[in-house]
């Protein structure tokens, strides 16, 4: 049974089960469920997808990170950590969705835990012991401004009170408490107050355990966790302890509980899989349809949903302003090289014969953590004779090397069509920049560019980048192929390979060994085959790559025929240190490539080896493309 540990975890800790509501923050959001979980040792915050996908830790932490609390009012989190070094010391900090602006909110020296934030976001009301030494008897609650000033406390009892939770209106504050005479401190109740302590009133009068109310997002209902049936159960009742109703029946614990923010769903904790490792599960907000959410051989306790509002990081990107600014026109070698103009507000822009680059860009001011996914969505089309090449990337403006991007191929005379860039910042940014860049210079007609938006993604991947293109070719009919390079693996040393540019190389174990020469300007490592590609072709490239250096490095790699008139390309970062491992690229070409062609640049000079070995290139016809897909070790391929 596990009731005895989860009572010790209540006791300890003192869980608090906030609401998330939608908010009207920016003209997009997405929904998560935020949690505790022991994946990588300590117990530590993560974020998840409603449905259990693309869970995340939000940040590397040494010590427990306990009972997090969503802010239904913005992006914010708080939690209580422990603090190392102090008995029984636990403070209160609050961090954003995306690790960014952890703050220590409470002293350390005493137990604080259990944070709930009031519905406007502004203040937190929470437990301590502050007034007492005692931690599981000393326990009051105690209310505070969101940046830890001006703390109030509210109760004041010789039994321990816990786990406040505002209600959706802020006028009522749930809480748990003993405060009948004689009666158990394992038998507690629950209770309503209102924000200043006052006007206290209980709502459930059982010889049962009554713990860990939930209040719905609209007000009406309170769920909560009891041991009335003999069995620690989820219930709901009224808001005024009225219409108990049993939600589920499991013969093992059921707590926890969480309602989604609109009311539909309750996220909570189980041990009905059948083993002594918490997980989160989903039902519906009637005890139906439950769902396990988190890995069964790991601990994940605390559920919480945060709504995060994504709003759109480029500046006029309708271009509605009939203006180009604050987007920046760059060309070489002269900026006149790249013509553009504003035309019945869509962006039109060419490179002129005589450059030898060219793009819009622009620069937000935007910092981001390491690890922030991104979407790149924006509508492309192509008004000219001739077929187009633009370039979307991603970047950090103070260093350019640390940059994700997508290569789109535009047909003569089409139409505006949506494009999207799924990708991640590999490293913190200190400064996002969106670049459109022209890879040809045709020196006419338009590439034409509107509804330009940037948004943080939350619950997207951090191990890979796609490249949705709207034109992808239905897949041409044909049987998957052999790998179409003989000498992927260097068995027979570097038959096939070729080397351009500013590169050192050597065969090592049967693998290549190679990197920028310092100061060089370019580099490539490649293969050529004799293999020809119909057009329509859908095909995987699979290779291990390694990093002995110590500093990160990207390396690109682009596929394409023989005179580069069709090409595709993926980024893969490689932190410092990488064992060789799995990297794919899964893509499509327009045209015939015959031969086919994979070179391999890297970014940095003078850092080291990068490692190389397996390479496999196949015919795929039946891969279910949405444009080039990069995958780095550990992405889930579909």
């Amino acid at each position: 049974m596990f009731r005895r540990p989860i009572l010790l975890l209540i006791a300890i800790f003192c869980i608090a089960y906030p609401r998330a509501h939608a908010t009207a923050q920016g003209s997009s959001s997405v929904t998560q469920i935020v949690y505790s979980s022991n994946y990588w040792g300590p117990m530590n915050i993560f974020t998840m997808n409603i449905n259990g996908s693309n869970a995340r830790r939000i940040e590397t932490y040494p010590s427990d990170q306990i009972s997090p609390t969503c802010a239904s009012s913005g992006t914010r989190i708080a939690f209580s950590s422990i603090f190392t070094g102090v008995t029984n010391g636990r403070r209160i900090e609050t961090i954003d969705w995306n690790g960014a602006n952890r703050v220590t909110i409470t002293d350390e020296t005493s137990y604080n835990s259990q944070p709930s934030w009031s519905p406007d976001g502004t203040r937190i009301a929470y437990t301590a012991n502050r007034d007492d030494t005692i931690v599981e008897e000393g326990n009051e609650i105690y209310v505070m401004n969101s940046n830890g000033s001006n703390i109030v406390r509210l109760t004041d009892n010789d039994r321990s009170d816990a786990s406040p939770t505002w209600s959706p209106n802020g006028t009522r504050i749930a809480f748990v408490s003993v405060l009948q005479v004689g009666v158990d401190d394992l038998n507690p109740e629950i209770f309503l107050m209102n924000p200043d302590g006052s006007n206290v009133t209980q709502i459930t009068n059982s010889a049962a355990v009554d713990r860990e109310p939930s209040w719905s997002p609209d007000g009406t209902k309170i769920a909560f966790r009891s041991d009335r049936d003999g069995n620690d159960e989820l219930y709901v009742m009224n808001a005024d302890g009225s219409n108990i109703v049993r939600l589920t029946t499991s013969s093992t614990y059921d707590g926890m509980p969480s309602w989604s923010p609109d009311g539909s769903k309750i996220a909570f904790v189980s041990l009905r899989h059948g083993n002594d490792n918490p997980a989160i599960y989903v039902m519906n907000s009637n005890g139906i349809n439950v769902q396990l959410l988190t890995d069964t051989s790991v601990r994940s306790l605390f559920p919480c949903w945060l709504v995060i509002p994504t709003p759109n990081l480029i500046t006029n990107g309708t271009f509605a302003t009939g203006a180009l600014s604050p987007w920046t026109a760059a060309a070489t070698p002269n900026a006149s090289d790249l013509v553009s103009r504003i035309q019945s507000n869509v962006l039109e822009f060419y490179r002129t014969t005589t450059s030898t680059s060219g793009a819009i860009s622009q620069t937000t001011g935007v910092a981001l953590p390491a690890l922030t996914p991104l979407e790149a969505r924006l509508s492309i089309g192509n008004s000219s004779a001739v077929r187009k090449r633009l370039t979307v990337t991603l970047e950090d403006a103070n260093d350019p090397t640390r940059q994700q991007n997508c290569v789109f191929w535009l047909p003569a005379s089409a139409a505006l069509n949506t494009f999207i860039v799924r990708t991640y910042t590999p490293q913190a940014w200190g400064n996002l920049r969106l670049t459109l860049s022209e890879g040809t210079a045709t020196g006419t007609g338009w590439l034409r560019v509107d509804n330009v938006e940037v948004r943080q993604q939350p619950g997207g991947s951090v191990v890979s980048t796609t490249c949705t293109d709207p034109n992808i070719p239905t897949a041409a009919s044909g049987t998957d192929a052999a790998n179409l390079f003989s000498n992927g693996n260097f068995a027979n040393g570097l038959n096939g390979w070729y080397f351009g540019g500013d590169i050192t190389y050597q065969l090592t174990a049967g693998m290549l060994e190679f990197y920028k020469t310092v100061g060089g300007a370019a580099n490539a490592t490649v293969v050529n085959t004799t293999a020809q590609l119909n057009a329509a072709s859908r095909f995987e490239l699979t290779l291990d790559l390694g990093n002995s250096s110590a500093t990160a490095k990207r390396i690109t790699v682009i596929l394409n025929d023989g005179d580069w008139t069709d090409s595709q390309t993926c980024n893969f970062w490689l932190p410092g240190g990488t064992a060789l491992a799995r990297h794919t690229m899964r893509t499509f070409n327009y045209t015939v490539w015959n031969p086919v062609h994979v070179s391999i640049f890297e970014s940095v000079s003078g850092q080291a080896w990068t490692q190389l070995d397996n390479v496999d290139l196949r015919r795929r016809s039946t891969l279910p493309l949405v444009g080039t897909e990069c995958y780095q070790p550990g992405a889930a391929l579909p």
